[in-house]
């Protein structure tokens, strides 16, 4: 699977690959088969267990990588907050944001902010989600808004729900037909079928076309196409 003499850049890249293909447990035989590993091949391995929800290994190879005298970057971060938001792991999480700047100097990104969103959200701490985007030196963009609103959609909670989309209100100006939908599915969650349908007509009204979900399944050598809303056809 891996020869001795295989580059750092190959290790990172097989990780990967692994990794996104589904065999996480591929990706950390690699990773520990290899001799010489730089911060891309332990941001990668990183990158896989919070893809594959292992938070806690993730922790955990952090604490081996810092044994080993390998300084995390921003990468490192993000792939450790998204770890934890993925595994509901929300006071650790809230300690690697905090010592992101007191121990390694590095300054939160959009990406970092929307992982805490992200976490906090789905824990069901909107007051602390919302107080976290306050204190952003910059504003928050779509990933950050976006991880809010699709929380509040989740846990059917309208009240937050409203107060996110007037962030995005507030900073956009025009709505993509991402946003439109899930204002829309905000409101179709907690019942509100009036308010939901009136976003959808907006999003017609204003031009914004929804492409349909697309299947294909091949039977007896014949390809078969599925759209959402429709009756199957070859």
């Amino acid at each position: 699977m891996l020869g001795q003499a295989s580059s750092p850049h190959v290790v990172t890249a097989l990780i990967d690959m692994y990794a996104k293909c589904g065999s996480i447990g591929s990706s950390l035989v690699v990773f520990y088969k290899s001799k010489d590993k730089d911060i891309y091949c332990w941001n990668a391995i990183l990158s896989g267990l919070a893809l594959h929800g292992s938070g806690s290994a993730a922790l955990k190879l952090f604490g081996q990588m810092r044994e080993n005298r390998i300084k995390p970057d921003d990468i490192t971060f993000i792939a450790l907050l998204s770890a934890c938001s993925h595994a509901g792991l929300v006071e650790e999480g809230c300690q690697l944001f905090a010592c992101m700047g007191k121990q390694f100097g590095i300054t939160p990104k959009a990406e970092h902010y929307g992982c805490m969103v992200d976490l906090l959200s789905k824990a069901r701490l909107f007051d602390s989600a919302l107080q976290l985007i306050e204190t952003m030196t910059f504003e928050p963009g779509e990933s950050v808004l976006g991880a809010l609103l699709g929380a509040c959609v989740i846990h059917q909670d309208l009240e937050n729900g409203e107060k996110a989309i007037k962030l995005i209100m507030d900073r956009a100006c025009s709505l993509s037909d991402g946003e439109y939908m899930m204002f829309a599915n905000l409101y179709a969650s907690c019942g509100q079928w009036e308010e939901a349908q009136r976003w959808r007509n907006m999003m017609n009204d204003s031009g914004i076309v929804k492409t349909a979900g697309c299947s294909e399944i091949q039977i007896n050598g014949r390809i078969h196409k599925f759209l959402a809303g429709e009756i199957g056809k070859d």
